[in-house]
Protein backbone atom coordinates (compact mmCIF):
# COMPACT_ATOMS: atom_id res chain seq x y z
CA UNK A 1 0.00 0.00 0.00
CA UNK A 2 2.93 2.27 1.10
CA UNK A 3 4.39 1.80 -2.40
CA UNK A 4 0.70 2.87 -3.90
CA UNK A 5 0.87 6.08 -2.55
CA UNK A 6 4.31 6.92 -3.41
CA UNK A 7 3.41 6.22 -7.44
CA UNK A 8 -0.41 7.01 -7.62
CA UNK A 9 0.58 10.88 -7.70
CA UNK A 10 4.53 11.36 -7.37
CA UNK A 11 5.22 15.12 -6.94
CA UNK A 12 7.97 16.99 -9.09
CA UNK A 13 8.75 19.39 -6.52
CA UNK A 14 8.31 19.74 -2.77
CA UNK A 15 7.56 22.72 -1.01
CA UNK A 16 10.31 23.87 2.02
CA UNK A 17 9.68 26.73 4.41
CA UNK A 18 12.30 29.05 6.43
CA UNK A 19 12.13 27.84 9.34
CA UNK A 20 13.83 30.38 11.95
CA UNK A 21 12.05 33.11 14.27
CA UNK A 22 14.34 31.68 17.39
CA UNK A 23 16.80 34.36 17.50
CA UNK A 24 14.97 37.20 18.84
CA UNK A 25 14.51 38.42 22.20
CA UNK A 26 11.39 40.34 23.49
CA UNK A 27 13.84 42.92 25.80
CA UNK A 28 16.27 43.39 23.28
CA UNK A 29 14.82 43.71 19.42
CA UNK A 30 11.86 41.90 19.00
CA UNK A 31 11.18 43.29 15.51
CA UNK A 32 14.34 41.62 14.59
CA UNK A 33 12.09 38.74 13.46
CA UNK A 34 10.33 40.90 11.21
CA UNK A 35 13.64 41.61 9.31
CA UNK A 36 14.44 38.10 9.69
CA UNK A 37 11.22 36.98 7.71
CA UNK A 38 11.86 40.46 4.88
CA UNK A 39 15.54 38.75 4.57
CA UNK A 40 13.75 35.18 3.66
CA UNK A 41 11.32 37.21 1.40
CA UNK A 42 14.05 38.87 -0.44
CA UNK A 43 16.00 35.49 -1.16
CA UNK A 44 12.75 33.63 -3.33
CA UNK A 45 11.63 31.65 -0.12
CA UNK A 46 7.67 32.00 -0.35
CA UNK A 47 6.78 30.46 3.35
CA UNK A 48 8.13 31.57 6.61
CA UNK A 49 7.69 29.69 10.17
CA UNK A 50 8.43 31.82 13.37
CA UNK A 51 8.67 30.68 16.75
CA UNK A 52 6.89 32.95 20.20
CA UNK A 53 10.45 34.18 20.86
CA UNK A 54 11.97 34.18 24.29
CA UNK A 55 9.98 32.97 27.32
CA UNK A 56 7.08 35.53 27.97
CA UNK A 57 8.10 35.05 31.69
CA UNK A 58 11.49 36.57 31.47
CA UNK A 59 9.92 39.71 29.87
CA UNK A 60 6.84 39.82 31.07
CA UNK A 61 5.44 39.02 27.27
CA UNK A 62 1.31 39.51 26.58
CA UNK A 63 -0.48 38.00 24.39
CA UNK A 64 -1.77 41.50 23.08
CA UNK A 65 2.22 42.45 22.16
CA UNK A 66 2.95 38.83 20.87
CA UNK A 67 -0.37 39.50 18.26
CA UNK A 68 1.03 43.30 17.55
CA UNK A 69 4.47 41.75 16.15
CA UNK A 70 2.72 38.94 14.04
CA UNK A 71 0.82 41.52 12.79
CA UNK A 72 4.06 43.57 12.08
CA UNK A 73 5.79 40.51 9.86
CA UNK A 74 2.07 40.05 8.14
CA UNK A 75 2.52 43.65 6.84
CA UNK A 76 5.87 43.10 5.69
CA UNK A 77 5.60 40.08 4.25
CA UNK A 78 2.46 38.36 3.75
CA UNK A 79 1.73 39.09 0.39
CA UNK A 80 5.16 37.43 -0.40
CA UNK A 81 4.91 34.59 2.01
CA UNK A 82 2.99 31.97 4.10
CA UNK A 83 3.12 32.69 7.27
CA UNK A 84 3.49 29.90 9.89
CA UNK A 85 4.21 29.99 14.45
CA UNK A 86 5.25 27.47 15.79
CA UNK A 87 4.37 27.73 19.95
CA UNK A 88 6.46 25.16 21.28
CA UNK A 89 3.98 23.72 23.52
CA UNK A 90 4.47 26.79 25.75
CA UNK A 91 1.31 28.81 25.87
CA UNK A 92 -1.82 27.98 27.79
CA UNK A 93 -5.22 27.28 25.99
CA UNK A 94 -6.42 30.97 26.49
CA UNK A 95 -3.43 32.61 24.84
CA UNK A 96 -3.42 29.64 22.42
CA UNK A 97 -7.34 30.30 21.31
CA UNK A 98 -6.50 34.62 21.36
CA UNK A 99 -3.61 34.21 19.46
CA UNK A 100 -5.07 31.31 16.78
CA UNK A 101 -8.32 33.49 16.19
CA UNK A 102 -5.34 36.61 15.62
CA UNK A 103 -3.72 34.59 13.02
CA UNK A 104 -6.70 33.31 11.38
CA UNK A 105 -7.67 36.52 10.55
CA UNK A 106 -4.57 37.79 9.37
CA UNK A 107 -4.66 34.77 7.00
CA UNK A 108 -1.35 32.71 8.45
CA UNK A 109 -0.84 29.10 7.30
CA UNK A 110 -0.91 27.38 10.11
CA UNK A 111 -0.36 27.18 14.08
CA UNK A 112 2.12 24.87 15.07
CA UNK A 113 1.85 22.92 18.79
CA UNK A 114 0.75 26.03 20.56
CA UNK A 115 0.41 24.60 24.01
CA UNK A 116 0.96 21.38 26.01
CA UNK A 117 -0.06 18.04 24.23
CA UNK A 118 -3.22 17.60 24.93
CA UNK A 119 -6.29 15.78 22.54
CA UNK A 120 -9.06 17.09 23.96
CA UNK A 121 -7.56 20.66 24.19
CA UNK A 122 -6.30 20.68 20.60
CA UNK A 123 -9.48 19.73 19.41
CA UNK A 124 -11.11 22.66 21.08
CA UNK A 125 -8.65 24.93 19.54
CA UNK A 126 -8.81 23.15 16.07
CA UNK A 127 -12.46 23.84 15.79
CA UNK A 128 -12.22 27.40 16.97
CA UNK A 129 -10.70 28.73 13.87
CA UNK A 130 -10.10 27.78 10.03
CA UNK A 131 -6.38 27.88 10.31
CA UNK A 132 -5.18 24.30 10.85
CA UNK A 133 -3.60 23.37 13.81
CA UNK A 134 -0.52 21.02 13.55
CA UNK A 135 1.45 18.79 15.97
CA UNK A 136 3.22 15.76 16.77
CA UNK A 137 6.72 15.98 16.16
CA UNK A 138 8.00 14.29 19.02
CA UNK A 139 5.72 11.28 18.97
CA UNK A 140 7.38 8.31 17.98
CA UNK A 141 4.26 5.82 16.94
CA UNK A 142 1.02 5.92 14.65
CA UNK A 143 -0.98 4.94 17.81
CA UNK A 144 0.09 8.19 19.80
CA UNK A 145 -1.46 10.23 16.96
CA UNK A 146 -4.60 8.06 16.88
CA UNK A 147 -6.37 10.32 20.53
CA UNK A 148 -5.48 13.37 18.06
CA UNK A 149 -7.15 11.64 15.07
CA UNK A 150 -10.07 10.41 17.18
CA UNK A 151 -11.20 14.10 18.58
CA UNK A 152 -10.34 16.02 14.99
CA UNK A 153 -7.77 17.75 16.86
CA UNK A 154 -4.94 18.43 14.33
CA UNK A 155 -5.95 19.69 10.87
CA UNK A 156 -2.10 18.78 9.84
CA UNK A 157 0.47 15.85 11.49
CA UNK A 158 3.85 16.56 11.00
CA UNK A 159 5.59 13.52 12.05
CA UNK A 160 9.46 13.46 12.15
CA UNK A 161 10.95 10.87 10.44
CA UNK A 162 14.49 11.40 12.28
CA UNK A 163 12.19 10.56 15.22
CA UNK A 164 9.70 8.06 14.09
CA UNK A 165 12.06 6.69 11.49
CA UNK A 166 10.89 6.25 7.76
CA UNK A 167 8.64 2.97 8.24
CA UNK A 168 6.74 4.20 11.12
CA UNK A 169 6.09 7.94 9.33
CA UNK A 170 4.99 6.10 5.93
CA UNK A 171 2.49 4.22 8.51
CA UNK A 172 1.75 7.61 10.07
CA UNK A 173 0.77 9.00 6.70
CA UNK A 174 -0.92 5.61 5.50
CA UNK A 175 -3.65 6.65 8.49
CA UNK A 176 -3.47 10.36 8.19
CA UNK A 177 -4.55 9.65 4.40
CA UNK A 178 -7.03 7.02 4.95
CA UNK A 179 -8.63 9.84 7.45
CA UNK A 180 -8.10 12.61 5.20
CA UNK A 181 -5.81 14.88 7.33
CA UNK A 182 -3.13 16.82 6.29
CA UNK A 183 0.78 15.88 6.68
CA UNK A 184 3.40 18.40 6.82
CA UNK A 185 7.31 16.25 7.62
CA UNK A 186 8.93 18.01 10.67
CA UNK A 187 12.79 18.04 10.30
CA UNK A 188 14.53 20.42 12.35
CA UNK A 189 16.83 18.56 14.54
CA UNK A 190 18.36 16.27 11.78
CA UNK A 191 19.29 16.48 8.02
CA UNK A 192 16.52 15.64 5.61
Amino acid sequence: RTAELLTENPLDKVRVYASSGCRYDWDKDPDQVVEEAVGYADEGWTAFKMRIGTHWEWSGVTVDQFIGLAKRVTDAVGNRMGLMLDGNCRLTEEQSLSIAKALDEMGWTWFEEPMKRDPDAYARLNASVEMPITGGEPFTRVEQFEPYFEKNALAIVQPDAGVCGITECFRIAERAHELGVDLAPHSWHNGL
